[in-house]
């Protein structure tokens, strides 16, 4: 997420006005401090036209 933010040259601070949160929590997320909910990355994700997508693994292996 955060590399296509610089490629789109997007600053924290507009990423987290146009997704209601503060600039402090984006970047808590940024350095590993904190980590999102999947609620809030998905709300994240849909600013910048992406989905978060859970898929199998291609060699199918499983611990259950």
């Amino acid at each position: 997420m955060f590399e296509i933010l610089r490629a789109r040259r997007i600053t924290i601070l507009d990423f987290a006005t146009a997704n209601n949160y503060g600039s402090t929590a984006i970047s808590f997320w940024k350095s590993g401090r904190t980590e999102p909910r999947i609620t809030d990355l998905e709300v994240a994700l849909s600013t910048l036209g992406l989905e978060l997508k859970i898929v199998e693994k291609p060699n199918g292996k499983s611990l259950f």
